[in-house]
């Protein structure tokens, strides 16, 4: 798995805490897409067969921007973090 699949697990994640959220407070889940992708670091790649988990968390929110914060992991080793900002479109 390359980065941009570690970028990709997160931005999924992500898109699964926002609607939970919205389904939580009453609201219909809505569509939404990537504004940014920042701040990502890798400490090494995960090995074919390695379980991936990604912790994903709304670190703060304005209007209809939301900035997730994550931190990936292979067999309990943080192998990534970062931090993308999604829209959502009204």
């Amino acid at each position: 798995l390359l980065e941009v699949g570690i970028i990709e697990h997160t931005a999924q994640s992500a898109a699964a805490i926002i609607g939970i959220e919205n389904l939580n407070s009453g609201s219909t889940p809505k569509v939404g897409f990537i504004g940014a992708v920042k701040n990502f670091k890798f400490s090494k790649l995960p090995c074919v067969g390695e379980t991936i988990k990604t912790k994903a968390y709304i670190a703060g929110s304005f209007a209809n921007i939301s900035l997730i914060k994550s931190e990936t992991t292979a067999n309990g080793e943080i192998i990534a973090t970062g931090e993308l900002k999604v829209v959502i479109a009204e």
